[in-house]
């Protein structure tokens, strides 16, 4: 049923207030995965790399620090690819759905294929997760052979 041929106020506020919630909630994706890009490289750079920097400049230089520095900037290259990925996959599925609906408020396209459509945006949680992983082990080897160099010897 397109748009015109909806005669029910009813209906047609419902059909709406779907569109205004789903648009809301699509939008707040694209923003939640922004603020996200920003909080992790944060967290990651300021957590792990100032604190192998400080070391090596406080205590000396070894081949274990430098490849904990390379482990923790692996780490922010998969995070960053990670929330990359998350951005523009959610910010296609937007302008999908906002073009879905434009056409919709044309008369150019049914109710029933508007929602089909939605339903049918594919995800890319694989890629998504494998990076969040990557990341995870990267900064995990980094930390374990970083304070494993810096432990006192006994």
């Amino acid at each position: 049923m397109k748009y015109h041929e909806i005669k029910e106020d009813g209906i047609r506020k419902a059909r709406i207030g779907h569109i205004e919630s789903r648009w809301d909630a699509l939008y707040g994706v694209i923003v939640s995965s922004r603020t996200r890009i920003l909080n992790l490289l944060f967290a990651l750079n300021a957590g792990s790399l100032v604190g192998a920097l400080t070391y090596i400049a406080t205590k000396g230089n070894t081949r274990e620090i430098h490849f904990s520095i390379w482990c923790f900037l692996f780490g922010i290259g998969f995070i960053v690819a990670h929330a990359t990925i998350d951005y523009y996959g959610s910010e296609t599925h937007f302008k999908k759905f906002r073009n879905n609906v434009t056409l919709f408020y044309k008369n150019e396209l049914d109710w029933e294929v508007l929602l089909e459509r939605d339903s049918q945006h594919t995800t890319i949680d694989r890629v998504l997760h494998f990076f969040g992983w990557l990341s995870g082990i990267s900064l995990a080897i980094g930390l374990f052979v970083g304070i494993c160099a810096i432990a006192p010897s006994a």
